[in-house]
């Protein structure tokens, strides 16, 4: 009998997908029978189950824990998604039945997490107060890859412009101009910085794996000077302040988050000769997905107040 008649005559059931998917995140069946409150013989009886219906083997055994064969590969990825659209089914009813409700997931990058993304959750609050958010910050390796599995539902900040982003519709918002930071008491705050002292600096810079970091180096070489050797790789908001607070350091901010420092008296924005990046903020989802009904009026709330942040700066 084929695989895919075995699997159509003998149905996996949502249990059996979470168990593997428990057992993928945490690299132990042991863990995995733990956490869904079986025992460790029926989470063994289960998976051999679950390999039978399927006919092929979904993990190997390692020094480190239990490994997926890239049949479990295939199987942990799609019943990623089914999981994620039955917990959308149900938000969707209940949202029918008491109001909006339900929980979000949203991703922020750098340039989204000073202004658009704390307004647009005031905004929320105030309208739906049962929807809560849980929010996830970090780098476009580690998040365009969970917006297309479904553990996000929303990705707000740079757009993403990496190899391989088919799956993920992307909608701009607002521009956001680049700028150069430093302490208020910075030796280079009372004066024109000039180009030597862009070469002499030391310096905060976002991770290679970053487009900004990419349009910095460019911004160098235009200037003729080669791409700064930064003293950290760092997009961490509070661990690049403080650092810049007590240091000569300088760093590269989006225009929104340092302003709002400056206010603040946390740092102060240099004038370089750098032609500095203008980012495209906005958000992404999954392409041909449909949200959620909280998630789609958190979308509807954060185009609200992109309209009155934006834009801050001509395109480049």
């Amino acid at each position: 009998m084929s695989s895919g008649r075995r699997i159509r005559e003998t149905r996996l059931k949502l249990h059996q997908m979470e168990f593997v998917v428990a057992i993928y995140e945490r690299r132990s069946i042991a863990a995995a029978a733990l956490a869904l409150n079986i025992s460790q013989p029926a989470a063994t009886r289960m998976l051999k189950e679950i390999e039978s219906i399927l006919g092929v083997k979904l993990f190997e055994r390692t020094r480190l824990g239990v490994t997926p064969t890239p049949y479990g590969d295939a199987m942990i990825r799609r019943a990623r998604l089914i999981l994620s659209e039955t917990r959308l089914l149900h938000d969707e009813i209940a949202a029918l039945a008491n109001g909006v409700e339900g929980r979000i997931a949203v991703g922020t990058l750098l340039a989204a997490s000073a202004t658009l993304l704390p307004l647009s959750i005031e905004r929320l609050r105030q309208r739906f107060p049962k929807v809560s958010v849980h929010i996830l910050e970090g780098t476009f390796d580690v998040l365009v890859p969970m917006l297309r599995t479904s553990d996000l539902d929303i990705l707000l900040g740079r757009l993403p412009r990496l190899a391989g982003d088919e799956g993920i519709a992307t909608e701009t918002l607002y521009h956001e101009p680049t700028s150069v930071v430093a302490r208020p008491g910075h030796p280079l705050v009372q004066r024109d910085v000039a180009v030597q002292d862009l070469r002499e600096a030391s310096w905060i810079l976002p991770s290679r794996r970053t487009l900004l970091r990419a349009e910095i180096d460019e911004a160098f070489r235009a200037i003729g000077q080669p791409p700064p050797k930064p003293m950290l790789e760092s997009v961490t908001v509070l661990v690049n302040q403080r650092l810049l607070a007590d240091t000569d350091l300088l760093a590269f901010l989006p225009r929104d988050i340092a302003e709002y420092y400056r206010v603040h008296d946390l740092v102060a924005i240099l004038q370089t000769p750098l032609r500095l990046p203008v980012t495209e903020v906005g958000l992404s989802l999954r392409e041909g997905h449909f949200p959620s009904p909280a998630a789609r009026v958190f979308a509807e709330i954060v185009r609200e107040v992109a309209a009155e942040i934006g834009p801050r700066g001509p395109v480049a």
